[in-house]
């Protein structure tokens, strides 16, 4: 079997369709899957090529490797110009199975470009969600097989850290907030914004603590100037690491607050990690943080997220229970073996 794989983003770019792709190619190669990758950003891989350029070279140069490659399964993953390419492939090849996944809701649910979307979908033979919040959001629109494909906590982040157990600073004024994910889409850094802001509604009770913000994008530069206004030095921005564990190991809670997500990996790297987690109740995070069990649910709202955050930081027990349970079950729960062998049913049409 011959997979080709459609995605706006492979590494370097971070997020979480960037390793989600990545994630999928190694598993099937792992599994001895003919499959090769191609993206419009990143850089050049051992199983995926970067094809730059504006949507339109991206398609067509796209549409031309596949043809060659002559897949057996084409997945396009998010946006509109990675499904098309598969869609016109699979036009002129019907017995391909065309994938398409969703990782976020689309911003437009109108208009002609819409439209167009929607008459692509209809050549898809499954349709795979990250979460089950957005296939109940999206599922009317279609009428082929679907399916929730969560993602997992990334392998490489719990090889670094294997045999680590959950972390709690033994001087109980020394406490560490950390966020993880990039900043570039204003619903996500409105939430990150928020953080900050109820940071500062505490910080003063907690006059050793720090929050620290690993990511980048576009909209850092005015969410520094405003965490520098509010808080000076005890927000720090470190920008993209390549490692991010042991920012996530080192942290007493991980902050996961966003107005918009589907199943960020950020969040499901630190729950496996055994991290105390705050997350707030949108998108798929409920599916994967069960509130009061595995990590504290908060509704987007500053005066919320203080007092949890306050609990949290006042309370080790609290935060040592709520660590343990979320190692145990992300790490049982949510697998990339589990996801593969639900993509490979839809590549052989068995979905």
């Amino acid at each position: 079997m011959k997979v080709a794989i459609i995605t706006p983003h492979l590494p370097p770019v971070v997020g979480g369709i960037s390793t989600f792709t990545r994630e999928i190619l190694v598993a099937l190669a792992d599994r001895r899957v003919d499959c090769w990758g191609f993206s419009r950003q990143g850089a050049n891989g051992s199983r995926w090529e970067v094809m730059e350029g504006g949507a339109g070279q991206f398609i067509w140069r796209v549409f031309l490797a596949v043809w060659r490659m002559q897949p057996d399964a084409v997945h396009a993953h998010a946006h509109w110009y990675t499904l098309l390419p598969g869609a016109i492939y699979r036009a002129l090849r019907p017995s391909t199975r065309l994938v398409f996944t969703f990782h976020t809701q689309p911003v437009e649910r109108s208009g002609l470009l819409f439209a167009a979307v929607r008459m692509l979908l209809l050549l898809c033979t499954a349709i795979t969600y990250v979460s089950r919040e957005l296939q109940i959001r999206i599922r009317p629109l279609h009428d082929c097989k679907q399916l929730v494909t969560y993602p997992a906590p990334e392998p490489q982040i719990l090889e670094r850290n294997e045999g680590l157990a959950a972390h709690c600073t033994a001087d109980p004024r020394d406490r560490t907030i950390v966020f993880v994910g990039p900043l570039v889409w204003p619903l996500k850094v409105e939430g990150v914004r928020r953080l900050v802001e109820a940071f500062s509604r505490i910080a003063d009770r907690h006059p050793q603590t720090v929050l620290v913000i690993v990511g980048d994008g576009p909209l850092r530069p005015s969410l520094e100037v405003y965490a520098r206004h509010l808080l000076g030095s005890r927000v720090v921005f470190t920008g993209n690491v390549e490692n991010v564990a042991p920012r996530i190991t080192a942290c007493d809670v991980y902050a996961h607050i966003s107005l918009q997500e589907g199943v960020p990996i950020s969040l499901l790297n630190a729950l496996a990690l055994g991290k105390t987690v705050l997350a707030t109740s949108v998108g798929g995070i409920p599916e994967v943080v069960r509130d009061c069990e595995t990590g504290l649910l908060v509704e987007p709202e500053v005066g919320a997220i203080a007092m949890a955050l306050n609990r949290l930081l006042s309370d080790t027990d609290l935060r040592t229970r709520l660590g343990n349970a979320a190692a145990n079950c992300v790490r049982a729960t949510f697998t990339w073996e589990r996801t593969v062998d639900q993509l490979v049913g839809c590549y052989r049409g068995r979905a």
